[in-house]
């Protein structure tokens, strides 16, 4: 008996061919998120509908943000003396 992924008339799964290449993707939950910027999760919620906030991802039915695109949102927000 064959397996759908041994049949070339069903989609194959996804692969990532440089998966050697790279680091491990962090990624954080809403809650991890809503913790680390203490902001309530309906925020973050609204922020997706709207446009606003670091980029996500649903992956699995649930919304994760990468740590890297979390970083990189704050890092575009920061305001303030950098002076020394």
């Amino acid at each position: 008996m064959k397996k759908d992924f041994d049949r070339p008339d069903k989609p194959q799964p996804d692969t990532c061919p440089n998966a050697g290449d790279h680091e491990a993707v962090r990624h954080m939950t809403q809650a991890d998120l809503s913790d680390r910027w203490k902001v309530s999760p309906r925020t973050l919620e609204r922020w997706r509908a709207t446009g606003k906030g670091p980029c996500w991802l649903k992956l699995c039915g649930r919304v994760v943000y990468r740590l890297a695109d979390v970083r990189s949102f704050e890092e575009r927000h920061l305001h303030g003396s950098q002076g020394d």
